[in-house]
């Protein structure tokens, strides 16, 4: 497991010294982006019920695991390279270790891109099927 350095910044909107970890992988997740340097006091009751949301719908989504349902045919197939990434990935993963792959597993692989918007992606086009 990667260790992650505590850093001190400021609130945004009141100044307050906050801590929240650097080169978070959580950094480029939607609900980060847009409260992530916010300190728990500076949150409207609208904002705290949002952000409670996102976190539920993330932490359902890393505990959803993955199958193939058919092969994928990586000679005649192409995808874009976010989508074909995540796929090399789970079918590697897969092939060594025969456990079905969770989104959790995906998500600390690639912590640069939308896994949740790719996984859906790929589940609408067939290649992958959630177990749940």
């Amino acid at each position: 497991m990667r260790s992650k350095a505590i850093v001190r910044t400021r609130c945004k909107r009141c100044g307050r010294e906050i801590l929240t970890a650097a080169n978070a992988s959580f950094a480029n997740r939607p609900w980060y982006r847009r409260f992530g340097g916010i300190c728990r006091s500076c949150l409207t009751e609208e904002e705290k019920r949002e952000l409670s949301e996102w976190q539920v719908r993330e932490t359902n989504l890393a505990a959803r695991r993955f199958r193939f349902p058919s092969r994928i045919d990586w000679k005649t197939e192409s995808f874009p390279p976010d989508e074909e990434a995540v796929l090399r990935f789970m079918a590697q993963r897969y092939f060594y270790t025969k456990q079905y792959i969770s989104a959790a597993a995906v998500m600390d692989e690639f912590p640069d891109i939308d896994v949740a918007d790719v996984l859906a992606r790929l589940e609408e086009q067939g290649k992958i099927q959630a177990l749940c």
